[in-house]
């Protein structure tokens, strides 16, 4: 007959393995505005990571709702993919970051 043992230990290691590969954004808090953050996924979803400057840590900021002001959709680290930004976040509300060749845009 079988032994419970081996098949509790073999239970154990199915959940433990299954509690390992949850996504890491699922279980864990997200950031405030002023919080430090590696990427958007750090942010609370109203929020995007972004750094003001090259030299300043990224902050969980604001996604700007008001026509002609201030926002960027230039990621940082430059030329790439990465969920932060640099000078500023993208537009919420709907509205669309018109870039002026620089860092930043105005939202239109």
């Amino acid at each position: 007959m079988y032994s419970v043992k081996p098949l509790a230990t073999i239970l154990a290691i199915s959940v433990i393995t299954v509690l390992l590969h949850v996504p890491a954004s699922e279980g864990r808090s997200r950031n405030d505005v002023g919080e430090p953050c590696d990427s958007g996924d750090d942010c609370y979803k109203h929020l995007c990571c972004v750094r003001m400057t090259k030299w300043e840590g990224n902050k969980c900021r604001e996604r700007n709702k008001t026509i002609g002001k201030g926002c960027s959709e230039t990621h940082f680290p430059l030329n790439t993919d990465y969920d932060a930004y640099l000078g500023g976040c993208p537009c919420g509300g709907g509205f669309q970051c018109e870039m002026n060749g620089g860092n930043h845009g105005t939202c239109k």
